[in-house]
């Protein structure tokens, strides 16, 4: 006859108990431009987001924005009808990109609120670009292509306030910058000499490989904090899948997923959290998440499920770990922010905190999302 223990650890493998928390965060709803969905890109420590949103209900524009606690503002366009905002200062400086009035091309744009969007043109010779972080100073990290001819001649650049300079590649034919920190720092991907994609860092002048899983070919790092930390994601050892990792200037370290196969770093703070999406254990679908320096969160059991939210994806975390992203809300995907609770909100630390062997739950809930990428163009 089984024990009284023994049947308690089989029921606690069979029904694994749900997160208890002590409160709730508080999550809003930025609503969208007047279209039916709406993506959350960035936030800086004030608060302020941005990212993109359709502004008719058959979805045929879509606009850049700022949310500023209050209403969503239309940033516009450089030309014609498409535009997406994807980082914000401290200063409240946005960057992003935008079609121009010449049809089939693209543009970065920088916008500081004092007037309409400031086109940044391209690398020379190129015909289209797209800034995708801002750091306080002012410097812009992007991709641009460097001709209208050839095979994906993309490079990633660093944009100084005056130039657009060309990083270069790991040796391979393009590159993409996607983040930039207050040192200068940038990361992004490159394909290498061997045809391979690794995520970069470049910093004085050199851009350096950061390598990949061990066993895996391609890796992509797309946000990198002041202390050089850096979050992305890498193919597995079978390069079947792909990992979310965080990495300590040292090596990466494989952040695992939320029970599925899947799981990508999009933001990092200045804290080591880590955001992104996931997909889930037994087909549950894809969820957004927060990997908290020991473990990886599915943020769906940090909301009050009455609320009818189910989060696909986290894009973004400040450093009052406030996170943003996108979710689906009575059958539209919008975009939302999310504050923790007083009692969660941790200090600056005095210095960066690295992450511990993660440990990871399983969690399924929700429905099967869409695909889960960071919309990312090029």
């Amino acid at each position: 006859m089984m024990k009284i223990k023994e049947l308690i650890f089989v029921l606690a493998i069979m029904f694994p108990a749900t997160p208890a928390f002590a409160s709730f965060w508080d999550i809003v709803d930025l609503g969208t431009l007047g279209g039916l969905t709406s993506h959350a890109h960035g936030i800086n420590d004030s608060g302020v987001v941005v990212g993109g949103s359709s502004n008719s209900g058959i979805n045929t524009d879509h606009h850049a924005f700022v949310y500023d606690g209050a209403i969503m503002q239309d940033l516009g366009t450089l030309g014609r009808r498409y535009s997406d905002a994807y980082s914000i200062n401290n200063s409240g400086v946005v960057v992003g990109y935008s079609t121009i009035e010449a049809i089939g091309y693209v543009h970065a744009f920088i916008w500081d609120g004092t007037g309409g969007m400031d086109d940044l043109g391209t690398l020379v010779g190129g015909d289209f670009s797209y800034a995708r972080d801002i750091n306080d100073g002012g410097q812009v990290a992007g991709v641009s292509n460097t001709s209208i001819l050839g095979s994906y001649p993309d490079h990633a650049f660093l944009y100084d306030g005056a130039d657009m300079i060309d990083l270069g590649t790991l040796g391979g034919s393009y590159s993409s910058a996607w983040a930039i920190n207050n040192g200068g720092q940038v990361v992004g991907y490159s394909r290498t000499t061997d045809n391979q994609d690794h995520a970069f860092i470049y910093d004085g002048g050199v851009m350096r490989d950061l390598g990949t899983f061990a066993g895996g070919n391609d890796s992509y790092a797309y946000d990198i904090n002041i202390y050089g930390q850096v979050a992305g994601y890498s193919a597995t050892f079978d390069e079947s899948n792909n990992h979310a990792f965080f990495y300590d200037g040292v090596a990466m370290q494989d952040l695992g997923t939320l029970g599925g196969l899947t799981s990508y770093g999009w933001g990092i703070n200045n804290i080591g959290k880590v955001v992104g999406g996931s997909t889930t254990a037994g087909g549950g679908g894809i969820s957004a998440f927060l990997f908290d320096g020991e473990s990886m969160v599915d943020l769906n059991y940090l909301i009050d499920p009455s609320l009818g939210w189910r989060l696909f994806s986290a894009q973004g975390i400040n450093n009052l770990d406030q996170i943003v992203g996108y979710g689906d809300i009575s059958g539209e995907e919008h975009a939302f922010l999310m504050t923790p609770p007083p009692s969660s909100t941790l200090p600056e630390p005095t210095s960066p905190a690295v992450p511990e062997p993660v440990s990871f739950l399983l969690f399924g809930i929700g429905s099967v999302a869409t695909v889960l990428m960071r919309r990312k163009v090029m």
